[in-house]
């Protein structure tokens, strides 16, 4: 019933070909599940911003190692990823994009990556460059 109690266990990889014979063809094991929130503060609402656009969120401290993803997506029907930031520092609770956006309405995502490749991505946050 929680996700948590996957955590430590093995599990198999499985595969079929064509004429239905089965391979294994690994073991994994979860070992974490990042339930902590990540939590934008700006920009955020739509708000009206510059071709200097600053980002910022709350601190996240999970007590384990890991960096930041941020994602900057067009706020369209279909999004195209615009820009993407990795390996920004456990320590920053900013990141700063000048002069990288054309005028248009956008959203950005971040991500939480530990060392073992886990995600977790914060809810989205729109804004406007004019």
């Amino acid at each position: 019933s929680s996700i948590s109690a996957i955590i430590g266990k093995e599990f198999s990889i499985l595969a079929k070909d064509a004429s239905n014979k089965e391979f294994n063809i690994g073991i994994l094991t979860v070992k974490r599940v990042i339930r902590e929130q990540i939590e934008p503060l700006s920009p955020l609402n739509s708000e009206i911003v510059g071709d200097t656009v600053n980002f910022a969120w709350t601190r996240f401290t999970p007590g384990y190692p890991f960096h930041y993803m941020l994602q900057i997506y067009t706020d369209t029907v279909d999004p195209d990823l615009e820009l993407e930031i990795d390996d920004i520092s456990s320590e920053d609770i900013s990141y700063k994009v000048i002069g990288r956006l054309n005028p248009d309405n956008y959203f950005w995502v971040l991500w939480v990556i530990d060392e073992f490749g886990n995600r977790a991505r914060s809810s989205p946050r729109k804004f406007i460059v004019e």
